[in-house]
C-alpha cells in the first residue's frame, strides 16, 4: 500500500467518524425524546388520577376533561409556533390567572432574576 492509498484511508476514516458521530448524536436526540414524551404521558395520568382523586371524576367524565386538555395544548402549540414560547406561556399564564382568580407568578422568574444580576455583577468587575 503506497502513501496515497494510506492517506485516502485515513480520510474516509474521519468522515466515518463524523458520521458516526453525527448518528450517535441522532440517537442521544432520539432517546431524549422518547423520554420527554414519556414524561409528559405520565403528567397526564397523575392529572388524571388526582381529578378523580380530588373532585370524584369518574370515567365518562375524564374524557371530556381529556378532550379540553389535548384542546389547550393545541391551542398552546399554535400559538408557540405562530410567535414563540415566551409567547404562548404568557398567554397560558393570563387565561389561568382569569380562571383562578389569583396572581400567577412567572415561570422561572426567580432564576431568571438571579441570572440577570448575577449578568450584571460580572459586567461590573
Amino acid at each position: 500500500m503506497n502513501r496515497a492509498q494510506r492517506r485516502s484511508k485515513l480520510r474516509r476514516r474521519e468522515h466515518n467518524t463524523a458520521l458516526t458521530m453525527a448518528k450517535a448524536k441522532w440517537v442521544h436526540d432520539a432517546a431524549h425524546e422518547l423520554e420527554r414524551e414519556r414524561q409528559r404521558q405520565r403528567d397526564m395520568w397523575i392529572a388524571c388520577v388526582a381529578c378523580n382523586a380530588a373532585f370524584g371524576i369518574g370515567s365518562k367524565r375524564i374524557y371530556a376533561y381529556l378532550n379540553e386538555l389535548v384542546k389547550a395544548s393545541e391551542e398552546w402549540a399554535e400559538m408557540a409556533q405562530g410567535a414563540d414560547e415566551e409567547y404562548a406561556d404568557e398567554k397560558l399564564r393570563l387565561k389561568l390567572e382569569q380562571v383562578c382568580g389569583v396572581k400567577i407568578p412567572y415561570l422561572f422568574d426567580d432564576e431568571e432574576q438571579k441570572a440577570k444580576e448575577a449578568a450584571c455583577d460580572a459586567t461590573r468587575t
